[in-house]
């Protein structure tokens, strides 16, 4: 991952510049990948691995599968995978993997990096979904359409703001996502995968928020109270109406 100072990429040649084909292909399969190896390829129901990589003479690192005959380089890729256009492809990758330059962290970042004006100290830098997200949440059946719903996003960056000096809690990587809970301005992170519980959570959702309530109906016959989003989100997919307090 590096740092992009100008902001503005336009082809692949520039995308290149700045991000490794090695690294687009890790990130959007969630795993790392050797040359003449071979993976489980994403676009069909791969059975036995059966998707490669290879350098070629032009510093090119290409795919190629042998079970259903996709091929091409990073780029093609990520536009199979996420069913993008060229261009949004070009954009998608640099939004997930190229960091914008942080000047410095004062006041100012405040309006130049975050999406709205958050209560207490965290400012979470929130990003698509990729491969990764959908892998974790599909494990608990859950879609990210309801993810979106129920106000549950990715996070590339989060920091946490004392006195007037911004501090990076954590960076999002595949092998420790990111994920920001959101209701009236206040944010919950939580990251999965942290190896310990310090760093796992980090919270500034006060006691009169309640998740989930606005996604409820007028009326119900049963209402479940829990203690965790991820039972919200199942109980929901089960048919219960569920709020998380």
């Amino acid at each position: 991952m590096q740092l992009n100072f100008d902001n503005i990429i336009t082809n692949t040649d520039e995308l290149l510049s700045k991000v490794s084909e090695k690294d687009i292909y890790e990130y959007y399969l969630g795993h790392s990948i050797k040359d003449g190896k071979l993976y489980k390829c994403p676009f069909h129901n791969d059975s036995s691995p059966s998707i490669g990589f290879k350098l070629m003479p032009s510093d090119t690192l290409i795919h190629r599968c042998f079970g259903c005959g996709a091929r091409g380089n990073s780029i093609n890729f990520v536009s199979k995978l996420l069913n993008l256009s060229y261009k949004d492809t070009i954009n998608r990758i640099k939004t997930d993997l190229i960091v914008e330059e942080r000047k410095s962290f004062s006041t100012k970042i405040k309006s130049e990096r975050f999406s709205s004006e958050p209560k207490g100290n965290i400012f979470p830098v929130k990003q698509y979904f990729c491969k990764t997200d959908y892998d974790y949440w599909n494990s608990y059946f859950i879609p990210l359409k309801l993810l979106q719903k129920y106000n549950v996003s990715a996070c590339k960056q989060v920091f946490v703001k004392k006195e007037d000096t911004f501090y990076l809690f954590a960076e999002y990587s595949n092998t420790n996502p990111i994920y920001c809970y959101t209701i009236n301005n206040s944010f919950k992170i939580y990251r999965p995968f942290n190896p310990t519980k310090r760093g796992k959570w980090l919270n500034s959702i006060l006691t009169e928020d309640i998740q989930g309530m606005q996604q409820l109906p007028k009326s119900g016959d049963l209402l479940i109270i829990t203690s965790s989003m991820k039972d919200v989100l199942v109980l929901k997919i089960l048919g219960y109406l569920v709020i998380y307090t």
